[in-house]
């Protein structure tokens, strides 16, 4: 497995363009994690998990024709982890 940075520029159902920091090989599996710019519900941070394969290595960037996408909850305030009790809060 090797590890990488890269921005995303162009994303659609179908595939993904991204600048790498070092070139990919044609063929390459790659899977990406995307910071979602949108909260879940205000509340909970977002990564789009991208899988697929690279088709096309240009000077715009490195194409991905994407296999698989989903997103998943990060940081803080993940389902994953319990939820920060408050004093505020009143229970009948």
């Amino acid at each position: 497995m090797h590890l990488g940075h890269g921005v995303s520029e162009d994303v659609s159902r179908g595939g993904l363009r991204f600048r790498a920091e070092e070139p990919l090989e044609i063929g390459a599996e790659v899977t990406t994690r995307i910071a979602w710019p949108v909260l879940l519900q205000n509340v909970c941070n977002l990564e789009l998990i991208v899988k697929g394969s690279v088709t096309r290595v240009t000077e715009r960037g490195t194409i991905l024709q994407i296999r698989s996408y989903e997103f998943r909850t990060c940081g803080s305030r993940s389902f994953c982890e319990p939820p920060e009790f408050s004093s505020k809060w009143i229970v009948a």
